[in-house]
């Protein structure tokens, strides 16, 4: 997908970015980048500067940075130890991790904090743009935005279903799903955050040319429920499953 900077200008103009990264060269061509991105731009050069910016905006405008990109060697703190701050601070909070090495016990405890984005170093910009455009829409969809991405529905706290793609999104990244799991997806969406019946969700695989039963829909829905959270598919006692549509 091509990125044009008026697409990604549009959703993140009104949005602050806060970069924590030690390499100032690097660090000064990325802030080149964002000044004509976004509203705010923060920049910080070690962890524990990272960390005072990051309150500091809190304090001064009423609210966290919408963006944290931090690399994982940092003087001061490093990366692991800043997004455990952060996450203290503030759950929601928006992160993209950049590091040129990347040990596998610092990405368990990055997904345990629930940061699914990574880049590596050298960074590839499109994948970085890619990113941000992602976090935008979530920002956009989240305050129920028309003008950008209206065909963006939040699912729960954290997912989007595009209706335009059908396609799903989580914790702003596409989620692959089957041809079975969107076909699903697709009717949930269409009650619009109504009770689906098991027999109405055979029914209406069978309109699209599949036989289906009740123990392949329990396990599509287990699938789902492990791509999107527990909370973002109900399952209705008695009746059947209901898609909790914000």
């Amino acid at each position: 997908m091509n990125i044009s900077d008026a697409d990604l200008y549009a959703l993140t103009k009104d949005l602050t970015i806060l970069l924590i990264e030690d390499y100032k060269p690097f660090a000064q061509e990325l802030e080149t980048i964002f000044l004509e991105l976004f509203q705010n731009v923060e920049i910080a050069y070690d962890g524990k500067e990272g960390m005072l910016r990051y309150q500091a905006h809190k304090e001064k405008y009423g609210r966290y940075v919408d963006i944290v990109i931090t690399d994982i060697c940092l003087p001061g703190k490093n990366g692991v130890e800043i997004c455990k701050e952060i996450r203290s601070m503030y759950r929601e909070q928006e992160v993209i991790v950049m590091s040129a090495h990347t040990r596998t016990e610092d990405l368990l405890e990055f997904i345990n904090l629930g940061i699914r984005r990574f880049i590596t170093k050298p960074i590839d910009y499109d994948e970085l743009m890619h990113a941000l455009l992602d976090i935008g829409r979530l920002y956009h969809a989240r305050n129920g935005d028309n003008t950008a991405d209206n065909h963006l529905l939040p699912l729960g706290q954290t997912c989007f279903w595009n209706s335009e793609k059908n396609e799903l999104f989580c914790h702003g990244e596409t989620v692959y799903c089957t041809a079975h799991e969107l076909l699903l997806l697709q009717y949930l969406v269409k009650s619009g955050g109504m009770v689906c019946t098991v027999q109405g969700i055979i029914e209406f695989f069978y309109a699209n040319g599949i036989e289906i039963g009740e123990k392949s829909i329990r396990n599509l829905i287990l699938k789902l429920r492990q791509k999107t959270g527990k909370e973002c598919i109900e399952n209705v006692y008695g009746l059947g499953y209901r898609l909790q549509i914000e």
